[in-house]
């Protein structure tokens, strides 16, 4: 089975990029970014 979660795109990504690392020691196998009008996700998981 795979564990997924879902990344709010709006805030502080040093923020988001240090819940994800946490999620990834926790056994995340992967994130879903929502795209919106005003907002990249390609931008957060690049960053």
């Amino acid at each position: 089975m795979k564990i997924t979660s879902q990344m709010n795109y709006a805030g502080n990504f040093t923020e988001s990029i240090a819940e994800v690392v946490e999620l990834e020691k926790a056994g995340l196998d992967s994130i879903w970014i929502a795209e919106a009008y005003g907002f990249d996700a390609a931008r957060l998981m690049g960053w």
